[in-house]
């Protein structure tokens, strides 16, 4: 019994937009007087965004940056709906594609088998569609486009006014808003000053330290649609051991992941609307800086209020 949900999303499930605050030289903020770009050190010429951001900042912008594939672990989730006890096997891809002015990520969901545990046999239609809906949640299904802070705002926020955004230029990036669809309905989030949950694998291991250094943590706030109310939030960055061992849970095989350096990075918005808590979360990036590319990308969705099984994402070459 196969059921296949396609979710297209421009942020990956934890927000993978690499390139989309790289600044391109010449570019500025539409605000009036806003000043143009310079790299960040006293001679212009001698920062090179080739070695520490992976971006060579002349080329054309609608090259691709960074592609990559992968594939989940097996996910079994166990639970209750109502009177009915489940057990489901699913499975999860990504696919991402990465340009300097957006980031595109497809993720698919496949539900393998859903079991009621009481007949041991396929439980009705409509409960499978409530189970579906449950897994691909948890796995960030859904269409997210982001806008990012443009560039002329981006260096003057991380330029030393406010502390704790400063220095950041390239592994960290933000977003200002997040367009999403899905089959929870149509909304937009707001950000201020943005929203900054994704790592650029891409950027060196000595970039990633001048930027996180032992581990950082920032301040935000969301609106949803044309409701007023804002909800004050926090990402943090905290570097975790590069090295890991996932084991499959249906074929009991083991996967030994050695990367370079990990970031484990955790989202957390306050309660009261559905759409910025389902934000909240906590993913670790495994970034392999040599090859430069994710070694594996393990996300858990604390939002929920049972807690899902985590899901763990692995290169597929």
């Amino acid at each position: 019994m196969h059921f296949k949900v396609r979710c297209h999303i421009l942020m990956l499930t934890a927000g993978v937009f690499i390139g989309s605050c790289i600044p391109i030289p010449g570019s500025s903020s539409k605000e009036p007087g806003a000043a143009p770009w310079k790299p960040p050190i006293d001679r212009p010429d001698g920062f090179d965004f080739k070695k520490n951001c992976g971006v060579d900042v002349q080329e054309d912008t609608n090259n691709p940056l960074y592609t990559q594939m992968l594939q989940s672990q097996n996910i079994v989730s166990e639970g209750q709906l109502g009177n009915f006890s489940y057990r489901v096997e699913a499975a999860a891809s990504l696919d991402i594609q990465s340009t300097k002015g957006a980031s595109k990520s497809t993720v698919d969901v496949k539900l393998n088998k859903v079991i009621d545990k009481s007949t041991n046999s396929a439980p009705l239609q409509k409960f499978i569609l409530l189970i579906g809906a449950k897994i691909t949640t948890n796995a960030r299904a859904g269409t997210t486009e982001s806008t990012a802070i443009p560039s002329g705002e981006w260096l003057k926020l991380t330029g030393g006014s406010t502390p704790e955004w400063k220095d950041l230029l390239c592994v960290v990036s933000a977003s200002r808003t997040h367009k999403i669809s899905g089959k929870a309905g149509n909304h937009t989030i707001t950000f201020s000053p943005g929203l900054a949950n994704a790592v650029n694998p891409m950027a060196s291991a000595e970039q990633y330290q001048k930027e996180l250094g032992s581990g950082r943590t920032l301040n935000v706030v969301a609106m949803a649609n044309k409701n007023p109310r804002s909800y004050k939030g926090t990402v943090t960055f905290k570097p975790v051991s590069p090295t890991a061992v996932f084991t499959d849970p249906l074929t009991n095989e083991q996967r030994n992941v050695q990367a370079d350096t990990a970031w484990e990075v955790t989202t957390q918005f306050e309660k009261g609307d559905k759409q910025i808590e389902n934000i909240t979360n906590s993913t670790t990036f495994y970034v392999n800086h040599t090859k430069r590319r994710f070694e594996a990308i393990v996300q858990r969705n604390t939002a929920l209020e049972k807690p899902e099984p985590p899901v763990v994402l692995l290169p597929t070459n």
